[in-house]
């Protein structure tokens, strides 16, 4: 029961955390090293699933000291990296900072859990009720996608419309680019988290994806900011049908 367990958390939080597409679509033209460290920090949501699946095989548990080590220099790390990650996302740093230390926590206690699964009444220990914030920030992420196709739906209400981040980014190709912990903004100069723009008889209606109450709201006077959410993309009717589910 408790490999199950560690296995369906390991799958949603890979669903729920793992960056669509892996690699920046911009990575390309920058240093070529640049693809093994920010390819690493995107393999980390599936390090619980890996973690849970090596679990399953290892003849016996590691020493639960060293596992403790390892756990403690991941926190170390994770920690280090959210943190710094944080500081340059402007009005995204709050969701920066529970992305970051969730993913941190799931892999600590996927490595812990490696060390203390045989052990009686595995349930209550330390590593499982651990496992368990992350488990709900993956849960959250991936409701929060599925609000965000409603709430567009409802607002657009069969008229023209598209969906995009508040960025320079190319358009939204995925539904996996709707997900919480995706559809957030991650730079100090974008202010809007995502946008819904719909097309109506009287000019567009501009809205702001909020991730905290998980709905759109009406963006009353789109012209006045800086950084224009006017050209993020182009209404479509049928707009669900141009994206791909990864």
């Amino acid at each position: 029961m408790l490999r199950i367990f560690l296995v369906t958390t390991g799958i949603l939080i890979a669903l729920g955390f793992t960056p669509i597409p892996f690699f920046p679509d911009n990575l390309g033209h920058g240093a070529g090293w640049l693809y093994w460290p920010i390819g690493a920090i995107s393999a980390m949501a599936l390090l619980p699933l890996i973690l849970a699946i090596i679990g399953m095989v290892l003849p016996k548990p590691p020493n639960k000291f060293v596992a403790a080590g390892f756990a403690v220099l991941a926190a170390i790390i994770g920690a280090g990296l959210t943190f710094l990650y944080a500081t340059r996302t402007g009005s995204g740093s709050l969701l920066a900072t529970v992305h970051g230390l969730s993913l941190t926590l799931a892999v600590g206690a996927s490595i812990l859990m490696l060390a203390t699964q045989n052990r009686p009444k595995p349930f209550k220990s330390t590593p499982v009720i651990l496992l368990l914030a992350p488990l709900v920030v993956a849960l959250w992420s991936l409701v929060s996608g599925a609000a965000v196709v409603w709430q567009a739906n409802r607002l657009a209400d069969n008229r023209a419309f598209c969906v995009a981040a508040h960025d320079q980014s190319p358009p939204v190709r995925t539904f996996a680019q709707l997900r919480g912990l995706s559809f957030y903004t991650t730079t100090a100069r974008w202010y809007f988290h995502g946008l819904l723009i719909v097309e109506t008889d009287n000019g567009k209606e501009f809205y702001n994806w909020s991730p905290r109450r998980m709905k759109f709201q009406k963006i009353e006077h789109p012209k006045r900011f800086i950084a224009s959410p006017l050209n993020v993309c182009t209404p479509q009717t049928g707009y669900w049908a141009n994206l791909s589910v990864l």
